[in-house]
């Protein structure tokens, strides 16, 4: 797997807010956990956790880190993903979508180029009739977006990326 376990490790610190119950959770020794943290902060001369009595709290630059780190282990779970199923996004040569007007710009803006992005040679259509047989339907209800997918494109690969990048 492409990964920084560095980054991994300092999340689920963030998280437990406890370097010996982040060991445990990585199944790693407490002092590797504060070895890598400790490389993190030397790399970039900053502070990412106030260190008190077995407690680990996030300090400013820790919550600003935190916020990449996870944009950056999410993207390696994504092309882990992605390529994982290379063969299935390869093979998808069209994508129906139906849309409801609110829907709409995001479908055109975010979804849209997405799709495109890991399915380069698919044509994606776009209805906004329901009546229209889709593989996908997006709408939004009281300020909420949710993707539906059809009972034949329920277990594809792709509705499972969507539903992971974009949480639904």
């Amino acid at each position: 797997m492409l990964d920084d376990t560095r980054l991994r490790i300092f999340l689920v610190a963030a998280q437990t807010g406890n370097f010996t119950q982040t060991a445990k959770a990585m199944r790693i020794t407490q002092p590797a956990v504060s070895q890598n943290i400790s490389d993190i902060e030397k790399t970039y001369g900053i502070k990412l956790f106030e260190r008190n009595r077995g407690a680990a709290i996030l300090t400013r630059e820790g919550e600003v880190f935190k916020n990449y780190a996870e944009s950056i282990t999410n993207i390696y779970d994504e092309l882990e993903y992605l390529f994982r199923n290379f063969k299935e996004f390869d093979s998808i040569r069209e994508v129906r979508l139906c849309s409801d007007e609110a829907s709409m710009p995001w479908v055109t803006t975010v979804l849209m180029p997405y799709i495109y992005k890991v399915c380069p040679d698919a044509t994606v259509c776009i209805s906004r009739s329901s009546a229209v047989a889709s593989d996908l339907k997006i709408q939004s209800k009281d300020g909420l977006r949710s993707i539906e997918a059809s009972a034949a494109f329920e277990n594809s690969a792709l509705y499972s990326l969507l539903r992971t990048v974009f949480g639904e």
